[in-house]
């Protein structure tokens, strides 16, 4: 499992009471059919990448502990079996590749070698995918667009629009750093030229 940053804990942890907070009447109502003929389900499913595992199962268990008549509709499907083809690894339950990884999917965890596989398709389209995205004449096209002036400006224009600018404070350890530099430096400046009158004489 890759280890998860606390900023990202605390962000997934908040991401999941803002969603709770913007949809009461939903989630009220979705959680009052659990144990009922009726009861709903909350499927919870990620790309299998471990940072995404774990993002998936804190997100799902933020929902449950802000709203505990959630807790039990929350599941994981089954992942799909049989991949890769070449020698078969059983994927946790709620993650699916073909799924969620589409655009990335690889021989030695994803090979698809059966045409009548459901997951065939979605195998050849992704290697396709992949050799357009690493062709020469779209990446420069992309590039050329990202760093035509236009698109930088749309680009700043949207994030200001959803993030407050934080003002950096002075670092105080690098102020005394430079400090000490510049008082060494004068330190031995000023022995230099005493060691130099001193010859002179």
């Amino acid at each position: 499992m890759s280890p998860m940053t606390r900023r990202r804990w605390i962000d997934l942890q908040a991401l999941a009471r803002r969603l709770l907070a913007r949809l009461p009447d939903y989630f009220a109502g979705l959680g009052a059919t659990a144990g009922t003929p009726a009861a709903r389900s909350i499927v919870v499913v990620s790309s299998g990448v471990d940072r995404a595992v774990d993002s998936a199962g804190l997100f799902a268990g933020s929902l449950a502990a802000a709203q505990t008549s959630l807790a039990a509709l929350i599941t994981a499907p089954p992942a799909p079996v049989g991949y890769p083809a070449s020698a078969p690894v059983v994927q946790p339950a709620g993650s699916n590749r073909f799924l969620l990884y589409f655009h990335k999917l690889v021989a030695k965890t994803d090979l698809v070698t059966d045409p009548a596989d459901p997951m065939y398709a979605t195998y050849q389209r992704s290697l396709a995918f992949q050799t357009y995205a690493n062709d020469p004449d779209m990446i420069a096209a992309v590039d050329a667009i990202l760093a035509a002036p236009a698109a930088v400006t749309a680009a700043r224009s949207v994030l200001e629009r959803l993030f407050t600018p934080r003002v950096r404070r002075p670092d105080r350890r690098r102020n005394l750093r430079v400090r000490e530099h510049r008082h060494v430096h004068v330190h031995h400046r000023r022995r230099r030229v005493r060691h130099d009158d001193h010859r002179r004489r």
